[in-house]
């Protein structure tokens, strides 16, 4: 049981690209988002290095990461990191920011980006390092205000150690996690992480390590078919890709004392 009360494991996981597993570390439902994730990341790291991977040029992670430890583990390991901050540890500096940019967002509506540098985790000892903190604010429908800043917006925030890049990249950058996650839903609905078919955390973690294998090499297959095939599409989901390549009618037929096979529909097996 997980700490939603649902069915299921919270598995450590990491993505390369916005496509390719890279690492899994399987856990306890029990354990939320941001427990242990220090620990997690240290041995994601190791891996790395023992892989003679040593440095990575950019990480992203929601506000689960927002923490001192963790923050600090990946500077050391990475160039550039976005990462979600939560609003309840940063809207105090929402007022702060004094020049606003009007822009769109991926569905088109208006909204306002900003930027502050700030000091985080001062408690916890951090007295030297300075980020960029990017918001973002979106009109509320219900025109509720916001006891900090008096206005009526919902506001997202990214703390980042990128003062190379503009403010706009910045954003957009953070925002391709959203690739990220849909590989989650891949890897759920196309190789069978939505019903792990054993009731043992060991077996199910190998389980998900050769899934996740199978969904690399996947990449890799279709990758190079839609190179050769006009009818395969790079971005075909699983089922697609078996409807339009593997599942097709053929029928045996005798012709001039000899069998050939004939394949049906528009693709370029057709003999």
């Amino acid at each position: 049981m997980t700490y939603k009360r649902d069915y299921g494991y919270q598995p450590g996981v990491g993505i390369l690209n916005e496509q390719n597993v890279l690492y899994i570390e399987n856990r306890n439902g029990n354990s939320d988002a941001k427990a242990f994730q220090l620990d997690t990341l240290e041995r994601m790291f190791q891996h790395l290095k023992d892989n003679n991977i040593s440095r990575i040029d950019k990480f992203r992670a929601d506000a689960a990461s927002y923490q001192y430890d963790v923050v600090k583990l990946v500077e050391k390991n990475v160039t550039s990191f976005y990462i979600g901050a939560r609003n309840s540890y940063v809207e105090k500096y929402f007022a702060l920011i004094e020049d606003w940019i009007k822009t769109k967002d991926q569905t088109g509506e208006d909204v306002y980006i900003g930027e502050i540098e700030y000091r985080p985790f001062a408690q916890q000892g951090n007295r030297d390092n300075k980020y960029r903190l990017l918001v973002k604010k979106k009109l509320r429908k219900d025109g509720q205000l916001n006891m900090f800043t008096n206005e009526s917006y919902d506001y997202h925030a990214i703390v980042t150690n990128d003062f190379s890049s503009s403010l706009d990249e910045a954003i957009k950058c953070y925002n391709r996690r959203g690739a990220c996650e849909k590989q989650f839903d891949i890897l759920k609905n196309d190789f069978g992480w939505n019903y792990l078919p054993f009731s043992n955390l060991s077996k199910n973690t190998v389980f998900l390590y050769f899934s996740a294998i199978c969904r690399n090499l996947y990449n890799v297959v279709i990758s190079n078919l839609s190179k050769v095939y006009k009818n395969v599409n790079i971005h075909y989901r699983m089922k697609r890709f078996i409807f339009n390549f593997i599942a097709i009618p053929a029928v045996w037929k005798k012709a001039s004392r000899q069998w050939y096979l004939r394949v049906y529909g528009k693709i370029p097996l057709q003999v």
